[in-house]
């Protein structure tokens, strides 16, 4: 078996047979998928049982309730494929067989380009340069694109270390856990990563959709926490380290003001930073795991201030071109 595709499941019955749909054409006797419906109360048992009467390559598994990353890691145990892959029950795969002769050259890691469809229907594509990446270059590759280390789709990760090295996604861990399990991984390559303009992926950003940002606010130390603690260990330097934290910090509590308090924003906005900084940004780097200096400054706060003014000033335009 080449590839075990893995998809955990948790009432998706709206939208886990476009995901299915989008996988079926490349499964065969090298390809699997392994959905994990992982307690759902809705109809995506009854869903996923037409799919796995319909093709032998498809295996479901009924777990009691128990998150995404729970999910993911049944789905990784039972996998029998070299390869392993995730894809989201409310997301879609974009890749054909002949994208799949990629692993013909035994990488340890392929990063995919993806796109971002949002509820208007708008899609971003991002593509990503073709390269080879060496270990010694990861941590800088990684601190200059985040964002395309920040989800485990999009990409294809060798069994054999993940099972080797014990890596799994960590059940308990609310924010970050995503990453913490890409960086980790990342962690026990040898030799390269091979970074491909092929658009393997479909995400779909729904109007609906949950927001951890919302409670950043409270916990924001453990988000950084667990993100910089697992890149640390692909041995980057304080200023890769630093860039990497700085960035987080910026995009989680731009997202805590876009999604919660933007009217009070500057009545706010002095208090809500001394306890960002105070509490949160000490609390990190105080932390023995993270002994470099957090780079928190005067002039990322004004960059901060004025991309949430320019989201007023947008949000306030369009009220006045639809009036």
């Amino acid at each position: 078996m080449k590839l075990s595709i893995i998809m955990p499941a948790y009432n998706a019955g709206k939208t886990i047979s476009m995901a299915v749909n989008s996988v079926v054409e490349i499964l065969s006797n090298d390809v699997e998928l392994i959905i994990v419906d992982d307690g759902s109360t809705d109809d995506t048992a009854e869903i996923c049982s037409i799919y796995q009467e319909k093709y032998q390559t498809i295996k479901v598994i009924k777990v009691i309730n128990g998150g995404v990353s729970n999910a993911r890691n049944i789905g990784v145990e039972n996998a029998r494929g070299e390869y392993i892959m995730f894809v989201d029950s409310d997301d879609e795969s974009l890749l054909n067989k002949r994208d799949l002769e990629i692993l013909n050259k035994a990488p340890e890691f392929v990063l995919f380009s993806y796109s971002v469809k949002k509820a208007t229907g708008k899609e971003n594509v991002i593509i990503n340069s073709e390269a080879c990446i060496k270990i010694k270059e990861l941590s800088q590759y990684i601190a200059d694109n985040y964002d395309l280390f920040s989800s485990p789709w999009a990409k294809i990760y060798k069994r054999e270390l993940i099972i080797r090295n014990g890596l799994r996604f960590i059940v308990n861990q609310k924010y970050g856990e995503d990453t913490s399990f890409v960086f980790s991984y990342l962690s026990t390559i040898k030799n390269e990563i091979y970074v491909s303009n092929i658009v393997s992926y479909r995400y779909y950003l729904y109007a609906n959709g949950a927001s951890g940002f919302r409670t950043y606010h409270k916990e924001m130390n453990l988000y950084l926490y667990n993100i910089l603690n697992s890149y640390l260990k692909l041995n980057a330097s304080n200023n890769y380290a630093g860039k990497l934290a700085n960035y987080l910090f910026d995009k989680a509590i731009m997202h805590y003001y876009i999604h919660n308090d933007l009217k009070n924003f500057e009545s706010n906005f002095l208090k809500t930073y001394d306890y960002f900084k105070n509490y949160i940004v000490e609390e990190t780097i105080n932390n023995e795991v993270l002994k470099y200096k957090f780079p928190v400054n005067e002039k990322n706060i004004r960059k901060l201030y004025m991309m949430n003014l320019i989201y007023k000033v947008k949000n306030l335009v369009k009220k006045i071109v639809w009036r």
